[in-house]
Order: structure tokens, then sequence, then C-alpha cells
């Protein structure tokens, strides 16, 4: 058996494998479309699938939406510049209980976290 005999063998046989199993599929193919024969359609009337908002709004998987509500909640440098100057300002004044100043360098302290860097 030469060379080209085999390519044709092989030509043939890739062709009966071919149509065995697409024909099978066609078959398929027609019963699902079968099933849509119940539905009544109408030209010129638009089907409108209900989409909830939900499902909709795009979903960030972590880090991402991590990283996304760091972003949101950071301030630029003058921002904080200027929360600190209040702060300051009333420190020192003078004149504050122990937990009022700890609550202003707590806040100090935060604004200082929440600066974007």
């Amino acid at each position: 058996m030469n060379e080209s005999n085999q390519n044709i063998r092989t030509l043939i046989v890739s062709f009966v494998i071919a149509i065995f199993t697409l024909i099978p599929l066609r078959f398929v193919e027609v019963g699902q479309m079968s099933d849509n024969l119940g539905q009544p359609q109408v030209l010129g009337v638009e089907q409108v699938a209900e989409v909830s908002p939900a499902a909709s709004a795009p979903v960030l998987e972590a880090p991402y939406d991590q990283i996304d509500g760091a972003a949101k909640n950071c301030i630029d440098q003058q921002t904080a510049d200027g929360l600190l100057k209040q702060r300051e300002d009333v420190l020192s004044q003078g004149g504050l209980d122990r937990e009022t100043v700890d609550r202003l360098m707590t806040e100090v302290q935060q604004i200082d976290a929440s600066i974007c860097k």
C-alpha cells in the first residue's frame, strides 16, 4: 500500500466518523427546536429578560474589593492637613479631660492612616 492509498483511507475514515457524529447531533438540535414551537412567537414583539440590579452590578473578588474599598476611604494630603490642624488647635487650647485627649489622639491616628498613598 503506497502513501496516497493510506492518505485516501485516512480521509475516508475521518469523513465517516464525522458523519456518524454530526447526524445524531442534528437530531438533538431538531429536538431542542421543537421544544420552542409550543411557545407562540410574534414578529415585532420583543421578549425582554428581566435583570435584577444585583445581578448586573459587577462583584469584585478579594483582594480587589478590599483595594477598591480602601481607595474610597482615603483622603488627600491637603484635606488631612486641614483636619489635623483642627485637632491640633483643640489640643493646644488645653483644659481638656483625659478622655477627650485620648479621643482626639485616636482621630489623629485615624486621619494619618487614611491618607492616600
